[in-house]
């Protein structure tokens, strides 16, 4: 489900040190809870008001507004917008390092990748990088 790819991939770059995404117009971040019926959880919520831009907030929120990777930028949903070889000879090892200085990091692999369209790199709680 696409809403459903939207909102975990917004949810987890909000709760992350480092948030990017490849440049691909396939992916969208947002939080569509509310145009589906849904209220926005609290914890969704209380990341979108620390994350989001506060020219933004009302729009994403609770318009439920879907953006591509560089309006997710504007917004605030991510930091930037990179290209797969940036992510393997630049992100990946910076990753690394970042895990040997004590900052957790999920666990990433391409098989996962697939059913994670957005391919955020988040720097959350996990097990390293595979």
């Amino acid at each position: 489900d696409p809403a459903a790819n939207a909102a975990a991939t917004a949810e987890m770059a909000m709760a992350a040190h480092a948030r990017f995404a490849l440049d691909d117009p396939a992916i969208k971040i947002g939080l569509p809870e509310v145009q589906i019926g849904l209220p926005l959880p609290r914890v969704p919520h209380a990341l979108a008001r620390e994350r989001l831009a506060r020219s933004h907030f009302v729009e994403a929120t609770l318009c439920s507004t879907i953006y591509g990777p560089d309006d997710a930028v504007t917004v605030g949903f991510l930091d930037e917008v990179v290209d797969m070889d940036e992510v393997e000879t630049e992100r990946l090892p910076e990753a690394r390092e970042a895990r040997l200085l004590g900052i957790p990091l999920p666990v990433i692999n391409k098989s996962e990748s697939a059913h994670f369209p957005a391919a955020v790199a988040v720097y959350l709680r996990g097990e390293g990088v595979e």
